[in-house]
């Protein structure tokens, strides 16, 4: 995780640097944070340090999606 001073994003978006070989995860990231398939950025990396990126914008909201945080037993 990485944090501090940067530029300031308008839109939130997904960096996904695993070529599309995680997409459970890239799923539940999506979800978690209420993200359309559109803001999702591909750039497969096979000398990767991580598998994704986030970059949360303005537009960003911090409340998950809906249902995202409920339990099902």
């Amino acid at each position: 995780v990485a944090r501090g001073q940067g530029e300031a994003a308008a839109q939130t978006v997904i960096y996904d640097y695993t070529g599309a070989a995680s997409p459970q995860v890239l799923q539940v990231l999506r979800r978690a944070l209420n993200i359309r398939a559109d803001r999702i950025i591909s750039q497969p990396d096979p000398n990767r340090t991580v598998d994704f990126r986030i970059v949360l914008g303005a537009d960003y909201v911090s409340c998950s999606a809906p249902g995202f945080g409920t339990r099902v037993n």
